[in-house]
């Protein structure tokens, strides 16, 4: 099956390294023009040069008013939003007890960020039969022992938002989804460091709780993004989809 998203514009947050960065360089080649974003300039300015003719927009989305700006920068440059990925997140914990502020902390990166860029871009991504993807987690969806409850409750909040939205977002031809990765590897992921870190230890994990007793790759999850990026995926919606390797017991 081949997929051609020529025509269409894409805006990924959270996209100037790791897992959105593959999934902007994959729906780019395949035809879709993309705006990729970060909070962090440097790194935006070093992806925006390993892509081809992109548009880099900077501003930290789990912040309203920083949310509402990008759209507004997008806007300058497209008119409509055909496809909107949301991907950005983070696992780290500092603290075993988290406190008040890591709660904090971990909901408007791993929740609000997606709500915020969202809310600010609904009139232009009713304009057309829009495509939403939301990045979450398998923590999102069963206990993971050792996973950080902030960002694990977090994550079951962002799937149920996506579940409950697309009810809303259906009767503008509007399709809104989820993707749960399990463990997946690159540069500089939580995974990239405990292998680092003790390597024996983590295959042994990886052996015992994964199926497939392998890491995931980055482009697992951005291969399942341009597909329900495009129209094959024109009937799929409210939905969330893991990619775990077979980790999940319950789903």
């Amino acid at each position: 099956m081949k997929i051609n998203l020529k025509g269409k514009n894409a805006l990924i947050t959270g996209s100037s390294e790791g897992i959105g960065f593959d999934i902007a360089k994959t729906l780019q080649d395949n035809g879709c023009k993309i705006v990729i974003n970060g909070k962090n300039q440097s790194k935006l300015n070093i992806a925006k040069k390993r892509l081809h003719n992109c548009v880099a927009i900077r501003g930290d989305v789990s912040k309203y008013n920083e949310a509402n700006l990008v759209i507004k920068k997008f806007n300058k440059y497209f008119e409509k939003l055909d496809i909107l990925v949301c991907n950005v997140g983070s696992g780290k914990a500092k603290k075993k007890i988290p406190d008040i502020k890591e709660w904090h902390q971990s909901f408007d990166i791993n929740f609000w960020s997606t709500v915020n860029i969202i809310n600010s871009s609904k009139k232009i991504l009713i304009k057309s039969n829009s495509s939403i993807i939301c990045i979450s987690s398998i923590c999102g969806l069963e206990n993971i022992k050792g996973a950080p409850i902030p960002y694990s409750v977090a994550k079951s909040a962002l799937n149920s938002f996506v579940v409950n939205q697309s009810k809303f977002f259906g009767n503008f031809k509007v399709r809104i989804n989820a993707i749960a990765p399990g463990n997946i590897m690159f540069n500089g992921s939580t995974w990239s460091k405990k292998m680092k870190k003790s390597p024996s230890n983590t295959k042994k994990y990886i052996n015992k709780n994964v199926a497939l007793k392998i890491l995931g790759k980055t482009s697992d999850i951005s291969n399942m993004t341009l597909y329900l990026a495009s129209d094959e995926a024109k009937y799929i919606t409210g939905s969330i989809f893991k990619i775990d390797g077979g980790q999940l017991k319950s789903w």
